[in-house]
């Protein structure tokens, strides 16, 4: 994940002090930040498109991969044994 300080540098979002409060700081997007993001929010509805999903068969792939994760993260590593 990007810090702030990376999107700034990246011209994406921009700081400045807060009106009224100095001590705060106000970030926004620039509008490079704002394409972006714009560009970022259409991938999900693309890819649906390209594998033929219904919102539905995301939803079911979605709650599957959360249990597959889930019981990886629970279960002990499995480590390969050989007959010698």
């Amino acid at each position: 994940m990007l810090s702030l300080l990376h999107l700034e540098a990246a011209g994406l979002q921009s700081r400045r002090r807060a009106a009224g409060n100095e001590r705060s700081l106000a970030a926004e997007l620039t509008e490079a930040g704002a394409a972006l993001k714009k560009e970022a929010m259409s991938v999900p509805g693309i890819m649906m498109q390209k594998l033929k999903l219904e919102r539905e068969d995301v939803i079911q792939l979605h709650t599957a991969m959360t249990r597959l994760i889930a019981a990886a993260k629970t279960q002990p590593a499995i480590t390969e044994t050989t007959n010698s």
